[in-house]
């Protein structure tokens, strides 16, 4: 059985950010451009087009599994010189030295069972809940081989943060190429900021309560789309700005004009307790994620 897992002021680097930056100054930079799939799901489907389409787009060879053949049949008519499928999950472990397992939690155990891995092999999980040292019991990948990876839809198009533990060049790398890369040391960290990707349904209801509402007053629902995702887009730009600071986040929060409209909409959603119900709602999934 699947076990669970344990689960205004000056903008200065944060201090794991510098941690990090200091380790990759000493470590030459390896590259992931040939690795198998198994399981070709949404997300590892989005891994797929976004490698391959990328400017190294031409230097990925990515072999496949036969689950989900409709998706496996897209991305090889796409990208016919990059993309092999193979007939059995076997000649996918066989075929790389890199594999990326996508396959759920449920259908893990079941997966790998009839899976014969090499020591040699480095596995990139994207499974939730299976914790590493259950894969490295499985399949006897030294621990040391095994890396958990959290790549959202938007790597497809080269626009995907993707939190990455424990650290390792290669795989900061070929994720930096679908967007960005963020390295934690342990899985506990990486669960957590896991647990922020629960937002992304609750971002898009908030903008289409902000369409609707707009449409609602009488503006054209197509012009109310469009200039709704460019102001949520361009806050957004802001908050990427800031985000190399600690306090970066706090900063463009006090410095909203006391008395103006957005201080006065950040007191409304206080008094109505709306972001303790973010916060309640991250505790809830990093529960779930935990076990």
């Amino acid at each position: 059985n699947i076990r669970s897992i344990g689960k205004g002021s000056s903008r200065e680097p944060c201090a794991w950010s510098q941690t990090l930056t200091n380790h990759q100054a000493h470590t030459n930079m390896a590259q992931i451009r040939r690795f198998g799939v198994i399981g070709c799901g949404t997300i590892a489907s989005a891994v797929v087009r976004g490698a391959c389409s990328s400017p190294q787009g031409s230097e990925f060879s990515v072999v496949l599994s036969p689950r989900n053949a409709d998706k496996a049949a897209e991305l090889q008519r796409t990208f016919p010189k990059q993309v092999d499928v193979k007939s059995s999950n076997q000649e996918v472990v066989d075929a790389v030295d890199w594999v990326l397992l996508a396959v759920t939690p449920q259908q893990a155990p079941e997966v790998i069972s009839q899976l014969t891995f090499k020591p040699e092999h480095q596995l990139l999980t994207l499974v939730a809940i299976v914790t590493s040292e259950q894969l490295a019991e499985w399949t006897q990948v030294p621990l040391a081989h095994i890396f958990r990876a959290v790549p959202l839809p938007p790597v497809a198009k080269q626009r995907g943060v993707t939190v990455i533990a424990p650290p390792n060049p290669a795989v900061k790398e070929l994720f930096d190429l679908l967007g960005k890369a963020v390295e934690v040391n342990t899985t506990e960290e990486l669960l957590t900021l896991q647990s922020l990707t629960c937002l992304m349904g609750p971002f898009y209801e908030q903008l289409r309560r902000v369409r609707d509402w707009a449409a609602a007053q009488g503006v054209d629902p197509t012009a109310a789309s469009v200039y709704t995702a460019g102001v949520f887009s361009s806050i957004a730009a802001d908050a990427q700005d800031a985000s190399s600071s600690c306090t970066g986040f706090n900063d463009l929060v006090e410095e909203q004009t006391p008395g103006g409209l957005n201080e006065g909409a950040i007191r409304m959603l206080h008094e109505r307790n709306v972001f303790d119900s973010y916060a309640d709602s991250l505790d809830a999934t990093l529960a779930r994620l935990s076990g």
